[in-house]
This record gives structure tokens, sequence and C-alpha cells, in this order.
């Protein structure tokens, strides 16, 4: 296999049940300047008979890892999946069970063709939501055209229309590099949005002209289906990305920290709403404490308003942080 072209798409394989379909849409692109890197993950499912008859149209790289790595660290299976490409300087993290519609690659080479400024790092598709039939399911609002870091880390926290995905976006090998990989968190939850910030910091986001992404939400998906049997984790990696996002907004400075005093409260408890049922007592700590040193006087100074919308938001169903929302509250109103 040779390396032709600028693209390297990476796909870290474990379920067969919808493979055909993922490199159906990759071998019917109409741009086939790509080459396409299969990692089997130890799959029970026979990912090799699905792979071999897509050698005839693609260029093709198959391997079979010796274990189970996603189970326990999903990035590591994405970052030992990457260390098979051959050094393509643009790299493209697609899913076993989503599709590319024919003119997702055309669009990312149009891109580069167009794109004046070498500091590009990120080029992204739409997305569109599908089933686990291939019908259509949802079409969340499009992206603008182009979008600066400060933009992104604005939307991500206050946008509710707009979805993001890991495979649709496609980022250049040096931001990969420079960043020191994926940022990691439990199960990848978060990754994908945390990684597009981060490699956005230099030339922001450049959408591709054509092309959609085909994400699939069905029952045995890890982040469609199965995000309540991995409650523990989700509420971790949560957490964990609130922290990330707080230190990002401080390294960015401008109105990066002023927007996350100002927004971050409301997306922390828009997401929270994902759990069914309701949060139990530990879980219940977890937040209040979140909440606290996040939005206290130990990260960020906190206002009246802020507080004033953890109330609002969220804090009627858990009393220990209503009770300590209306505290700081009182407080900074002395």
């Amino acid at each position: 296999m040779s390396s032709n072209g600028q693209l390297a798409i990476v796909i870290p394989a474990f379920r067969g049940r919808f493979l055909h379909e993922a490199l159906s849409s990759l071998a019917n692109q109409t741009d086939q300047r790509f080459n396409v890197y299969v990692g089997d993950d130890a799959s029970n499912d026979d990912l090799e008979g699905i792979v071999t008859p897509f050698r005839k149209s693609l260029r093709l790289h198959y391997h079979r890892f010796p274990d189970n790595l996603g189970a326990t660290d999903l990035m590591g299976q994405w970052q030992r999946c990457i260390a098979l490409t051959t050094g393509e300087p643009w790299l493209w993290i697609f899913s076993d069970d989503d599709e590319a519609s024919s003119q997702c690659v055309e669009g990312f080479h149009e891109v580069l063709s167009k794109e004046k400024e070498p500091s590009i790092d990120v080029i992204g598709f739409n997305l569109e939501f599908i089933d686990e039939s291939g019908a259509h399911h949802h079409q969340p609002a499009p992206h603008p055209v182009f979008e600066n870091a400060s933009s992104l880390f604005r939307s991500m926290l206050t946008s509710r229309s707009r979805k993001w995905r890991m495979p649709d976006h496609v980022f250049a090998r040096a931001a990969y590099e420079r960043n020191g990989g994926f940022v990691r968190f439990p199960m990848a939850i978060y990754t994908d949005c945390a990684s597009w910030l981060s490699s956005a910091k230099r030339g922001g986001v450049r959408m591709a002209p054509n092309g959609v992404v085909r994400w699939r939400s069905y029952a045995e998906g890890t982040s469609s289906g199965q995000l309540m049997k991995h409650r523990a984790s989700f509420l971790e990696g949560l957490i964990q990305y609130m922290y990330w996002l707080c230190d990002y907004a401080n390294q960015c400075g401008g109105c990066a920290p002023k927007t996350f005093r100002q927004k971050g409260p409301g997306f922390f408890h828009r997401e929270l709403r994902l759990f069914s049922p309701p949060p139990d007592a530990h879980e219940r700590k977890l937040i209040v404490a979140t909440t606290a040193n996040l939005w206290g006087q130990h990260r960020i100074v906190s206002h009246g308003r802020l507080w004033g919308a953890a109330i609002r938001a969220k804090a009627r169903h858990w009393p220990l942080l209503q009770t300590l929302a209306r505290w700081r509250l009182q407080n900074y109103l002395r």
C-alpha cells in the first residue's frame, strides 16, 4: 500500500454490524485521494471478512490487534490506529458505524486548494443523524463556513441546535502531535469537543463546502444508546471537561474567561439533564463540589447572576446545591 494523497482515514473498529456501510460510503467518494486504515480491536466479529472485499476499491490497510484496548482505554485504541498510518499530513478518525456522503473527500480537498492560510488545522463537515436502518433522524443546524477558536468556544457552551462528533472533523497531524494527542477523558467523553478546541487555537475551523457525515444513533452505540450504561464515566468525564474548559478559557485570555463565567453554568446543568434517573446522593455531592469549585472564589471570581442562573437552571432539584448557591449569592450581595 502506497501513501496516496494527503488524507488518512482511520477506523478504530470493534463492531461489524455497520462496518460494511461505513466502508461502502468511503468507496463511493467522488475523490479517492485517501488511504484507509482499519484497526481491529480484537473484535469477536469477523471484521477481516467484511474488510477484504473492499481491497479492490480502496487503498486499505487492515490490522488486527491482539488485545481489546478500547474497552478500557478508547483513546489508546485511537492512538495505536493512528500509529498504523504512513505520514499523511491530515487525519480523519472515522467510526465503524457511521457514513460519509460521497462528496466529503472532494470538499476536504477543495478547502485545501483554496485555503491561503497555512495555519488551518481543522476542517469540518456538517452532520446528519441517522437511525440504525440508515434513515434520516434529524439534521443539526449547519456550522459557519469559518469559525475562530473564540467563537467555537462560545458556540460549544451555548448552542443547542449545533452538534459536534468525532468523525465530523479532519485534523492536521501537526496539530495532533503539537497537542500531544487527544485530550483524555473517561470513555473519550467530550474528547472530540476538547480536541477540536485545542486544534482550532491557531487557525480556527474551516467547513468543507460539500459533504455530510451521517452519524448513526442506535441502541448499541457507545455514545448514543449506551450512555447511561457508562453513567459514572459520563459524570466523571463531564466534571473533568468543565475543569478543562475553565483552564482553556484562562489560557486563551481575552473574552474567554468572561464567556466561561457567563455561559459555563448553563452548559453544565444542560448536560446534567442527560441523567436518567436523577443523580443519586454520591453524584449530587460531586455536582455540588464541582459547582462550588468552578464558580466559587477559588477558581473564578463569582458574581450574583452566575448563582442566580444556577438556581434557576437546575438547583431546585438538589436542595444542597440550592442552599450553597443562595449562601454564595447572599455573601456576594453584602
